[in-house]
């Protein structure tokens, strides 16, 4: 049992005294006994004493009374109440002789009814009497005592071996003092703090020494969590270990990158929680690249360009940025890698390199070309002689070379001789294109006749031309080329209509014998009904060449199955339709 001395003080001055509680403040737990005990301190001639104890009826319960010092001569008079129910003890005294010195006038024994005996022991109707006559009352200050539960000294934390990161889980905090046993009278608030991440919510408040409430932590892996009095040193701990929560976002590295054709690059995935927890997941990977690949993780770049790599995991995606530039140089190129020019003209080349992806970019500004005739002005040729030259251009240790043929200026055109024609009906024509000096010349040319229906109508001639036209009206015509100021025209010569002969009675075989001394036109014409089978025999009846299904009019160009010419000589034709069949001769004198 503990003793607490409630201490009445007198100074050097006999109406000069106080009252205090010692010590002032006092510790106790419910159940626990404890002793008050009334002091006068250096007083002279008492010659009584009445005073009232106030306490809170609900937390202590009085117990017993005791006569002081002050009062324990034989024939002192000490008488004491106690009053439970109301919640006070008095105590009249009076002195068979006067009191000097130091003493108590009692002490009173009290048992802590309240888990949280928090409140104060208070003196009222205090009355000190001198011994002396007539008797003085004696004036005092009233100090009063205090009565508290044991301090907080410690917390004790229970939390689950195990979170999920974002979601709450509960924990017991309990406050204890220091014999280890609940500070129920502790009603403060208290901070929580995580070593890992952050906690939530960052304080609560405990109802009598305890709380059992529900916390969010963040951050993945091993966490000690503590409870920190909000007004004292106080401190308790636990530790748990964190997992993340379910994946919703997903993260590439590197989210952007540049790289040459000819490298390669790694990326990495990491899935993240709500509460940004992230780790690392194996995930598909695709590119749109029209040449890279992929394979796992690892993109191959191909075009030059600007791609995205996309990462799929699970149902969550992610996209990363990949700027594609030129891998090294494996090969040089020249464009125009041929062409034909004029001695007049002039012509630009572009020098390219390609890397192994076949990326090109051009290089013509750090190129040197060079032209075995003729003049080049950094990347233009300027021709010289008529003939074909070579183009040379050198890059570092690249070399690449072109083919231009160079023709003379025209001057002039000639057009071979044309027989008769048959109106949409293809013929052939022979231009020639040449220089003052009679050399081949290069020109587009345009043709023309008096009834401006020919096709085709451009032509691109290089020295000499040999084609086919058609005419597509009857009557006579010529055919007119030209190019700029300068033209020819051809001879005259009749179109006629496409005969159709209506049976195998009204056949035409034209020219018969065909002579080449006078005829234009190298071919002989059968004008047939549609849908004949027409076959040519030599004398001895070896077949030479035949016609399926002919179409009105048909041209033996005096050739065999191979395209060859045959020689001077008489031929058998036969002739089917239907059935029917017609054969005849025909000649040919070359």
């Amino acid at each position: 049992m503990r003793s607490i001395f409630l201490i009445l003080l007198l100074g050097s001055s006999l109406f000069a005294t106080s009252l205090q509680i010692e010590p002032e403040h006092t510790y106790i737990r419910k159940g626990e006994g404890f002793d008050v005990a009334i002091l006068l301190e250096d007083v002279n001639d008492l010659g009584g004493v009445s005073l009232k104890l106030l306490f809170d009826k609900k937390s202590l319960r009085a117990e017993t009374v005791t006569v002081g010092s002050l009062l324990n001569n034989t024939n002192d008079i000490f008488l004491e109440q106690i009053e439970n129910e109301e919640g006070w003890v008095s105590i009249n005294a009076g002195k068979w002789e006067p009191g000097n010195g130091t003493g108590t006038i009692g002490s009173i024994s009290f048992t802590c009814l309240a888990t949280n005996p928090e409140g104060s022991l208070t003196l009222s109707e205090v009355r000190l009497i001198t011994y002396s006559t007539p008797t003085t009352d004696i004036e005092v200050t009233i100090r009063p005592g205090y009565v508290h539960p044991y301090p907080l000294e410690y917390f004790k934390i229970t939390a689950p071996s195990t979170f999920t990161a974002g979601l709450p889980s509960s924990i017991n905090i309990t406050a204890f003092d220091k014999y280890g046993t609940v500070a129920c009278g502790y009603n403060g608030t208290i901070t929580l703090t995580v070593d890992n991440g952050t906690v939530s919510p960052a304080s609560i408040r405990l109802a009598e020494g305890s709380l059992t409430a529900g916390i969010t932590l963040t951050k993945s892996g091993t966490t000690t969590i503590t409870a920190r009095d909000s007004a004292t040193p106080q401190t308790g701990t636990a530790t748990t270990y964190v997992t993340r929560g379910s994946a919703s976002a997903l993260f590439i590295q590197p989210a952007s990158a540049t790289l040459t054709s000819d490298d390669s690059l790694a990326f990495i995935t990491f899935a993240g929680d709500n509460s940004g927890n992230t780790w690392t997941v194996a995930s598909t990977f695709t590119e749109n690249d029209p040449i890279g690949t992929m394979s796992a993780n690892i993109y191959y770049p191909g075009k030059v360009g600007t791609w995205a790599i996309t990462a799929t995991y699970n149902s969550l995606s992610a996209t990363a940025t990949v700027n594609v530039t030129y891998g090294s140089a494996v090969t040089l190129f020249i464009q125009p890698a041929s062409a034909t020019i004029t001695t007049d003209d002039s012509l630009a080349f572009s020098a390219f390199t390609s890397d192994n992806d076949g990326n090109t970019q051009t290089v013509t500004g750090s190129a040197t070309f060079t032209a075995n005739e003729g003049t080049m002005s950094t990347n233009t040729y300027y021709p010289g002689k008529i003939g074909t030259w070579t183009i040379t251009a050198t890059y570092t240790t690249f070399m690449a070379q072109a083919t231009i043929t160079v023709f003379g200026k025209l001057y002039s055109f000639g057009i071979g001789a044309i027989g008769n024609q048959i109106v949409g009906i293809a013929f052939p024509i022979t231009i020639s294109a040449l220089t003052k000096q009679g050399d081949p010349a290069y020109t587009l040319i345009s043709l023309t006749d008096r009834s401006g229906t020919i096709h085709p109508t451009l032509m691109l001639v290089n020295g000499t031309y040999t084609g086919y036209v058609t005419i597509g009206s009857q009557g006579t015509t010529s055919i007119t080329v030209s190019s700029g100021t300068i033209s020819a025209t051809s001879n005259p010569f009749f179109v006629e209509n496409l005969f159709l002969p209506k049976g195998l009675d009204d056949i035409r075989v034209w020219p018969n014998p065909y002579r080449s001394d006078k005829s234009s036109d190298p071919f002989i014409v059968f004008e047939l009904p549609d849908g004949c089978h027409l076959s040519i025999y030599t004398i001895s009846g070896r077949l030479i060449r035949e016609f399926e299904k002919t179409l009105g009019r048909t041209k033996w160009m005096l050739d065999n199955q191979d395209g060859k010419p045959v020689s001077s000589g008489m031929y058998i034709y036969l002739i089917e339709q239907a059935g029917r069949k017609v054969t005849g001769e025909i000649g040919v004198i070359r």
